[in-house]
């Protein structure tokens, strides 16, 4: 799986995606030489060129190009409209690029959640889905300005260094990811995750939950791996 997956991103033209999107972040995640990809496909099943899989959070859709140029007849995505403005109209370019058409789905922390189907791989790869950013404020105050309450949750400080604040998810928020996600996956199935970055070292509650489907973790890298019961 791993040499095929690789072999298929090295027989893809990037260079149309890139004149579209011109960031480091896509330019690594289409470059074999740099690895992105490598912590997850190594964790990937066998599976039948039919099987259901769905890449959650697909952003540039770079993972499901590979998979349909690997023979992947079945291969869905999704995309979340709230955390993809700014971007929208780049992304839109890149998935008809890639002929892919993510659907609409945002996991509510905390809640229950279903989709349209069950599925014999489900991806959420190098994810943030676990920042509650929606719950940070931030209170601007200075010399000549009022103060003012926003939502921003990076900032760049004088040192030219991105401060990314970020809530993670607790217990209850994972637990009912873990029930929901497992409920959408056919018998044998299996979700790979790649909560990105790992805040969770100095949190005890929560590593004993994900103790079993934890394959790696570093604050770079962690792969966990939910099955069907």
């Amino acid at each position: 799986m791993e040499k095929q997956f690789i072999n298929a991103m090295r027989s893809i033209d990037w260079q149309p995606a890139i004149d579209i999107r011109n960031v480091g972040y896509l330019k690594d995640s289409v470059d074999p030489d740099v690895g992105w990809w490598n912590s997850a496909i190594k964790y990937f099943p066998e599976l039948s060129y039919d099987a259901n899989i769905l890449d959650v959070g697909t952003w540039f859709g770079v993972f499901p190009r590979i998979l349909k140029e690997m023979g992947y007849t079945n291969v869905e995505c999704t995309e979340c409209a709230a955390h993809n403005t700014g971007v929208r109209d780049d992304l839109q370019r890149l998935h008809q690029l890639f002929d892919i058409a993510p659907f609409e789905f945002e996991v509510t922390p905390g809640k229950l959640f279903s989709l349209p189907k069950t599925y014999d791989l489900i991806t959420v790869l190098h994810t943030n889905m676990h920042w509650q950013i929606h719950d940070l404020y931030c209170i601007q105050k200075g010399d000549g300005i009022e103060p003012r309450i926003t939502k921003e949750w990076q900032v760049v400080d004088s040192n030219g260094i991105t401060n990314t604040f970020f809530v993670p998810w607790k217990v209850h928020e994972w637990q009912s990811f873990i029930d929901s996600i497992k409920q959408q996956l056919n018998p044998g199935g299996v979700c790979i995750m790649q909560p990105h970055p790992w805040p969770y070292d100095s949190e005890p509650e929560v590593t004993e939950l994900l103790a079993p489907y934890i394959k790696e973790h570093s604050v770079e890298h962690s792969i966990l791996c939910i099955t069907k019961d």
